[in-house]
């Protein structure tokens, strides 16, 4: 896990991405924060618990069930993220 504070939003974003990529096979340049997990990069159910659990040893926050019940594209995820890290450099 590599945990640094004060990561802006670019940093946070790569680290994302490369964390879907390892997960679906895929190259980190073709994903796009605007892309649909399951419509658009074929993640099924299992692949969006181990991006989860990817997540969230990457960047050592938790997630509840609820944050992530209503996300389904890689911007939303972006967000939680973002707020997560930025709540645990404070």
């Amino acid at each position: 896990m590599i945990r640094r504070l004060g990561q802006n939003t670019m940093e946070i974003e790569t680290r994302l991405k490369k964390c879907i990529a390892s997960i679906l096979r895929i190259e980190e340049r073709s994903i796009a924060l605007c892309m649909h997990l399951q419509d658009d990069i074929g993640a099924d159910s299992l692949d969006i618990i181990n991006i989860r659990l990817d997540i969230e040893e990457e960047f050592g926050i938790r997630f509840t069930d609820d944050e992530l019940v209503d996300i389904v594209k890689i911007e939303q995820i972006l967000k939680v993220v973002e707020e997560k890290v930025k709540a645990d450099a404070c």
